[in-house]
């Protein structure tokens, strides 16, 4: 127990009395020496100070040490202890400490088993019941082998397990759904172009179109098969607008060029109710001014407005400032972005008073260096300068007869088919019957031809045009009719429009004299 009251100091050490009066004691009357009572009440103190410093260490100078033996059997009894608090928030800090702290460590450890938020709350579950639970292997939580919904995936006994049909990218494929692209992936040709292309190109859909894309360009060029006739596309990339096409019509036949399909016509649909007829005018007269139509003056030289060349030098003019129609103008190089030309010849084509028929473009010859620019502009704003191509090709990769890379397409690079025989692009329906081809023949023809009619295009290596047996008229070739006083069939006659009299020319030919 503790020592509450503090020792009774005395350190002069006095004189120790002699044993006979140790024995015989104080006498009546007796006055004791006062170094008797020095050593009597020093001789106390040191008592009293050796008694409150003993300790049972089993040190020197100290008693045994009391162990489990030095107990009285059933000495260490709860009232003995007294109570104890854990605080089940002390975290463990070792493998000793006193009772209480040892109590509150075990505590939290309790408390973090059971995830209660108090070490005393009893658990949802019990060791024993998770240890089941943990070593089951059927049912848990509804599981089930199945595509059943909302349910676990369970292994069966050969350890497999049903899905439903997958409906997004994300979802698990059934084997049903790997068979089904199986073959389509084995017959497949390679991405990277590692193999040789050893068939036809195939396209069978109701919509088939075949694509080439020149990453280096504004636009994709595409070839369309509608089930009514074949399209070739120009496709601006940046807004998907399509600036030109060209399409054959399978079910007559006829060629049409623009997005508004304007008829190309030739001998075998030229004539009445074909869209032109050489004998009328539209009701216009002869003239140079506007509304009027141009002519040939009498040296034979045909003269208008839209042949003019003006001088805008320092304009640099948007794309909706000019109005419908072609204009040639001459510029300083600086001025429109040419810095490498001193002076331009500029020409400009405006299809429309806006951009809904088309980009308004612009070709610039230089005058400096010879060579020859195009831009195209939208609303207020001109796309850069692109210098023309000048000439050379580049063939495509390939071994033998067939290729054995991806068919690339560079800046002024070309699609080269060569062998001794027809080289063709073939057209499918979805049901797969032929409907037409575009190639070139033994003899060096360009071809297009419509299986269906029988009928198609092709570009001789005579320089002529033809529309299967009919030659087809243009700026380069029959400008000048054959003499004849009598034609069989439609041809072009030499038309003379003069305020002279009938004189010279050959038979067929048609003079109109105009006061």
């Amino acid at each position: 127990m503790a020592f509450k009251k503090e020792l009774p100091e005395w350190r002069s050490p006095g004189v120790e009395p002699s044993a006979s009066k140790k024995t015989e004691g104080w006498k009546p009357g007796e006055k004791p020496p006062a170094d008797w009572l020095n050593w009597s009440q020093n001789r106390t103190y040191e008592a009293l100070k050796e008694l409150q410093s003993h300790r049972h260490s089993g040190e020197d100078g100290d008693a045994e040490k009391i162990d489990s033996s030095g107990l009285a059997e059933g000495a260490a009894t709860d009232a003995a202890i007294g109570n104890r608090t854990v605080d089940d928030t002390k975290v463990p800090a070792g493998n000793s400490g006193s009772p209480t702290s040892l109590f509150s460590w075990l505590a939290h450890m309790v408390k973090s088993v059971t995830g209660k938020s108090n070490w005393s709350t009893p658990p949802a579950t019990t060791l024993e019941a998770a240890n089941t639970h943990m070593n089951a292997t059927a049912g848990v939580h509804g599981s089930t082998a199945a595509a059943t919904a909302n349910t676990l995936i369970q292994r069966d006994a050969n350890s497999q397990a049903s899905v439903g049909a997958p409906t997004a990218a994300s979802h698990i494929a059934r084997k049903q759904d790997v068979d089904a692209i199986s073959g389509r992936v084995n017959g497949a040709l390679p991405k990277d172009g590692s193999e040789a292309m050893t068939g036809n190109l195939t396209m069978r859909n109701n919509y088939p179109i075949f694509e080439m894309d020149n990453t280096n360009q504004t636009h994709k060029f595409k070839i369309i098969n509608d089930g009514n006739g074949f399209w070739l596309e120009g496709t601006r990339k940046s807004d998907n607008v399509v600036t030109s096409r060209m399409r054959f019509d399978l079910t007559t036949g006829n060629l049409f060029v623009g997005n508004n399909n304007l008829k190309v016509w030739h001998e075998g649909n030229d004539g009445v109710g074909s869209g032109l007829d050489a004998d009328l005018l539209a009701g216009k007269t002869l003239g140079l001014g506007a509304n009027q139509i141009p002519y040939r003056d009498g040296s034979g030289k045909l003269g208008a407005d839209i042949f003019q060349i003006v001088d805008t030098r320092n304009i640099n003019a948007a794309p909706n400032q000019y109005t419908i129609g072609r204009y040639s103008e001459f510029k300083s190089g600086s001025v429109i972005g040419l810095a490498a030309e001193y002076w331009v010849l500029l020409e400009t084509n405006r299809p429309w008073t806006d951009d809904s028929a088309g980009l308004t473009f612009q070709r610039a010859y230089g005058l400096s260096t010879g060579k020859t620019y195009t831009r195209r502009g939208e609303t207020t704003a001109w796309h850069p300068w692109g210098e023309e191509w000048a000439g050379g090709y580049t063939p495509a990769n390939k071994a033998g007869d067939t290729f054995t890379g991806t068919i690339t397409m560079d800046n002024n690079k070309w699609i080269v088919m060569k062998g001794n025989d027809y080289k063709l692009i073939d057209f499918y329906n979805a049901a797969g019957a032929r409907l037409g081809y575009i190639g070139m023949s033994d003899n060096n023809d360009v071809i297009m031809y419509n299986v269906i009619t029988g009928k198609g295009f092709s570009l001789a290596n005579d320089g002529h045009l033809y529309y299967s047996a009919y030659r087809v008229w243009h700026g380069g070739v029959d400008n000048t009719a054959p003499a004849s006083s009598s034609y069989g069939s439609r041809v072009v006659r030499n038309t003379i429009i003069s305020t002279a009299g009938p004189s010279g020319g050959q038979n067929g030919d048609i003079w109109v004299q105009y006061i």
